[in-house]
């Protein structure tokens, strides 16, 4: 029986595959006018087979659900140790010098009367001269019209208020253009060094 089976395929092997394609047609044609485009319910479908992408885009944006609440913030913590101290820095670059200051004379007299040149500006020793009594001071033979003194008491004595005028005061030879007098807590003259600056 099978050698007869396959002398029938032999002779209508032509036949039988025109009819296998006419077969298949008809299965595609009768699928496709069974189940037209979109067609396709939740019945038909195979549990989870179906992929984002295989949704409309309507349904994947209802899948996204509403944007919750901010949240509340939280209160401040307690403020942390405090850290250790840096290494120090490189030393910076030295600035410009600025501008010379706007005093004409200034400078340090001792309380004999001498002058400290390193700390003086247009006074010299001769400029200066010890008056008559204690803590009188007398400045002279400079080379400008002095108008505005501003003193201050040093710190090598005891003297607590200084007063400084343009002009000579008892004491003071002719000349004299500016006379100080330096005095201590009890406002007795007093011999005491004492910084001057002159416009």
């Amino acid at each position: 029986m099978t050698s007869s089976f396959l002398r029938y395929v032999r002779r209508h092997h032509v036949a039988l595959l025109a009819l296998f394609l006419v077969l298949g047609g008809t299965s595609y044609a009768a699928v496709s006018a069974l189940a037209p485009k979109n067609s396709v319910g939740s019945a038909q479908v195979i549990n989870g087979s179906l992929q984002t992408l295989d949704l409309s885009k309507k349904a994947r944006t209802a899948l996204k659900g509403a944007k919750g609440p901010r949240g509340l913030q939280g209160p401040q913590g307690a403020q942390g140790a405090q850290g250790l101290q840096g290494p120090t820095g490189a030393q910076g670059v030295q600035g410009n010098a600025g501008a010379p200051g706007s005093a004409i004379a200034y400078t340090h007299v001792n309380g004999n009367g001498t002058v400290d040149s390193a700390n003086s500006k247009n006074v010299a020793s001769g400029n200066v001269t010890k008056g008559l009594g204690l803590g009188l001071y007398c400045l002279h033979d400079l080379g400008f019209t002095p108008h505005n003194p501003v003193a201050s008491v040093g710190f090598a004595g005891n003297a607590l208020e200084i007063v400084a005028g343009v002009g000579a005061s008892g004491g003071c030879g002719a000349g004299t253009q500016v006379s100080v007098l330096t005095l201590d807590g009890t406002n007795t003259a007093t011999d005491n060094d004492f910084f001057i600056s002159l416009n």
